[in-house]
Parts: structure tokens; C-alpha cells; sequence
């Protein structure tokens, strides 16, 4: 989850959520799931729930009651605001998340200037006079060519953040191919030490429930995975989502079938647990990749 961080307008809003299904070095899957996706949040004490965006999940246990008395196993501060994330998250697209890791913009910025920036192939041109002007009221005018960008931590950023240009769909995309590229750059170059130590030094703009000890297990599994071995998948407004407005007005996203069984079967098609493959016939074979399946909409498919 990435998010502002103290000091930050929504600073705990997790405007950017992603769902990474690690299924060895053959196989890997990066979901985004939009930030306006709209849920029912069943969090709290007297067993009331909260029906919002779902980018408010990790925030809710962290505004002091603002929202309700939440449950006792979500009023652990970060702790707790992780695991309601990673609950809700999870039950939406049908899948048990076991570690979640939030980011704030300084360790975004940190970490991509620790490896040297990144290099990223912008597909359009990206132009905003209206991005927002650091915490004041202002805004300032920003601009990415076409083709290929070397971006530092700043600018790096900016290019995960902006949305006006096109949108929160192609926001997504933009950050998970940074995403992808920061792995990449840290592994060619060896600096994923130092992002561990990097890390360690920003504990107060990385929270997780993961210990030291399991990154160190995770980067040594990432070190074994091709950028061909990784997986893009959308969750958007074209075959699983349709925009509507909320009672109050807000923007949001509800899902084309009310059941949820398209989107969540066709992300168990794509985060295929290991455990579930056949077991190699000889000590040289492989064992099968999943097939992959485009996101395409179902016969009839449309706002109900």
C-alpha cells in the first residue's frame, strides 16, 4: 500500500493498493485493485460496518475513533490498520493475504534513489497544470514526454501519483511497472542490501508485518525472478468494474456482478498456489505454468 504519511492531506488514504502473489521464480502476479473501489468495511465494535472507498481501510483504525470504536483486533495502530486492509482487500478479490507492507512517500522517493533512479518507457504523454503543489492549496504544471524516461525519487513520484493526464486505471499501470522496474534495478545493480538496510533506517515510513528476516526471504526469492515471469493484471472499469456516484456524490466503482465470482475466478486463474500443481514426474521436469487469461467481460455484461 502506498500512502502519504504524516504530515500529508489523507495522509493514511492508500491511494495505491497492490496485491503481489509470489508462486515462485516461473510465476509471479501484481494485481491493482482501484482506490474507489466501494465496500462494505466490517470493522467495528458494536458490530456496525462502514460502506466507502476502499483506500479508507488502512486509515480507519488510525483516526482515533473518528469512524467508530473499531474491533480489538484492529485497534493496534499500524498493526491493526494493516491487517483491516489486508482483510478487506482480500475478501474483495477472494484471496488470503498473509503479509502486507505500507509505504509512505518519503520511503517511495528513498528507495528509488538509493538504486539511482529508474528508467521507464511512458507510453503517452502525461501533462497536468493542476498537480498538486506539495501540502499547500497550490498547484503546479508537470510533464512527461513520450518514450523513454530516467526518473529520480522526486520525479519518480510524481509519475506514480499523477491521474488527471488519463486516470486512476492508468495511474495503476504506471505504478506497477515502477514497482517491477525498482525490483529490476536493485537486483542488476546489487543494491538490494542496501534496500534492506535502507528499510530498517525508515521504520517510521515502512510499516509491515513482516520481520527483517522474512524480506531477506522474499528478496532472495526475487533474485530468482525473470521480469517475463511477472504477471500485470487490472481490476478496471472495463470488464469487472462500471462508474457510479455514490449517495453523497462521491466517485466510485462498483463490480458489473454482484456475486464477485467472475473477477474472483479469474484471479484464482491468475495467483495459482504452488501447492496445487502436479507433482513433477521426474527430478527434471518443471512443474506447469498457469495459464494465463486475458480480463475480458462476460456475455451481457454491464452496470445491473
Amino acid at each position: 500500500m502506498g500512502y502519504g504519511g504524516a504530515g500529508h492531506d489523507g495522509a493514511y488514504l492508500a491511494d495505491s493498493m497492490m496485491v503481489i502473489s509470489i508462486q515462485g521464480p516461473d510465476r509471479v502476479a501484481l494485481t491493482s485493485v482501484p482506490r474507489d473501489t466501494w465496500v462494505s468495511i466490517k470493522a467495528f465494535a458494536n458490530g456496525g460496518q462502514y460502506d466507502g472507498k476502499i483506500n479508507a481501510t488502512y486509515e480507519i483504525p488510525l483516526m482515533q475513533g473518528a469512524f467508530g470504536k473499531v474491533q480489538p483486533q484492529y485497534d493496534q495502530g499500524h498493526n491493526g490498520a494493516g491487517a483491516l486492509a489486508s482483510k478487506v482487500v482480500g475478501d474483495y478479490i477472494g484471496q488470503k493475504i498473509d503479509y502486507w507492507v505500507g509505504v509512505d512517500f518519503t520511503a517511495f522517493k528513498d528507495v528509488v534513489d538509493t538504486v539511482g533512479g529508474v528508467d521507464v518507457n511512458n507510453p503517452y504523454v502525461l501533462d497536468d497544470y493542476q498537480y498538486p503543489r506539495g501540502e499547500t492549496y497550490g498547484y503546479m504544471h508537470i510533464h512527461f514526454d513520450a518514450g523513454p524516461l530516467h526518473l529520480n525519487g522526486d520525479q519518480a513520484l510524481i509519475y506514480a501519483r499523477e491521474r488527471h493526464a488519463d486516470n486512476d486505471f492508468g495511474r495503476s499501470r504506471r505504478q506497477q511497472v515502477l514497482a517491477a522496474t525498482i525490483k529490476d534495478k536493485a537486483l542488476r545493480i546489487g543494491a538490494l542490501p542496501k534496500l534492506f538496510d535502507l528499510l530498517n533506517a525508515l521504520q517510521n515510513n515502512v510499516k509491515t508485518n513482516m520481520t527483517l528476516n522474512d524480506i531477506k526471504t522474499f528478496g532472495a526469492i526475487a533474485n530468482k525472478i525473470s521480469s517475463d515471469a511477472t504477471h500485470h493484471v487490472s481490476i478496471d472499469n472495463t470488464a469487472w468494474q462500471y462508474d457510479t456516484s455514490s449517495s453523497d456524490g462521491q466517485y466510485i466503482l462498483l463490480p458489473r456482478d454482484h456475486t464477485m465470482s467472475y473477477l474472483r475466478h479469474f484471479i484464482d486463474s491468475e495467483m495459482v498456489d504452488p501447492r496445487s500443481w502436479p507433482r513433477r514426474p521426474t527430478s527434471s521436469s518443471r512443474a506447469p505454468r498457469a495459464r494465463r487469461r486475458s480480463a475480458r467481460a462476460w456475455p451481457g455484461s454491464g452496470p445491473p
